[in-house]
């Protein structure tokens, strides 16, 4: 009779040991939640619309609907505000129309802490976990990308944001423009060819990292909003 030897019986077992915490990992960082239809239909028709100066928060406080998780992280809701642990991926509108916009929100993001709003970018292909667009970047210890970067493109011109406090974020894309704000105050002015209309994605970039938004509205822009 064959006998296996003790070391490849450990090997084995520590393998499946290995798959086994992999599939739980998946099971605890994939985030699922009820969808009100209403309230996606309701952001499908602001959108269609997109009559100049309106405004509407495309977060609704309670749950995830009118968003998609892609890859893996853990999403939740509470008390208003949407928290991201954990995984590599992101969190996408299901809406894919937003063409030139104001975008609004509100962030909190922890020590050494890392993340991001992707717009007009086409969803991940292959093995890379995020939208090659354009990313607003959320990240207070990157010396080449600091909070309120263009990522990659243009350099935010200070560091107006700090770890564990609430900051507001403005991403205005209106044509071929790109500004970006932060807590009132402007860090990046750019110009890039004419954009695609895509979803509005958050981002979730590894597994020690801890990211809350909240008051996330947005605005078609009109005369008097065009920055």
């Amino acid at each position: 009779m064959n006998r296996v030897p003790m070391r490849e019986k450990i090997l084995a077992a520590s393998f499946a040991l290995l798959v086994l915490a992999a599939l739980l990992g998946v099971a605890t960082c994939v985030t699922f939640s009820p969808r009100h239809l209403a309230f996606e239909e309701q952001i499908k028709a602001f959108v269609r619309e997109s009559k100049p100066g309106s405004e509407m928060q495309i977060f609704n406080g309670h749950d995830l609907s009118g968003w998609a998780v892609h890859g893996l992280g853990s999403w939740t809701v509470a008390d208003g505000v949407l928290t991201v642990r954990r995984g590599l991926g992101y969190l996408a509108t299901r809406c894919e129309d937003f063409g030139d916009f104001v975008l609004t929100l509100d962030i909190r993001v922890s020590k050494n802490g890392n993340s991001g709003v992707f717009f007009h970018s086409p969803h991940a292909r292959s093995l890379w976990p995020w939208p090659k667009g354009f990313e607003s970047q959320v990240d207070n210890h990157d010396p080449k990308n600091p909070t309120g970067s263009l990522y990659n493109h243009v350099r935010a011109r200070s560091l107006l944001s700090r770890d564990d406090e609430w900051f507001e974020m403005k991403i205005a894309a209106i044509g071929e423009s790109i500004s970006l704000a932060i807590s009132g105050e402007t860090v990046v002015e750019a110009t890039f060819p004419a954009p695609m209309k895509s979803f509005i994605a958050l981002q979730a970039h590894d597994p020690f990292s801890r990211v809350d938004f909240k008051n996330i509205r947005l605005r078609i822009p009109d005369e008097t909003t065009r920055e």
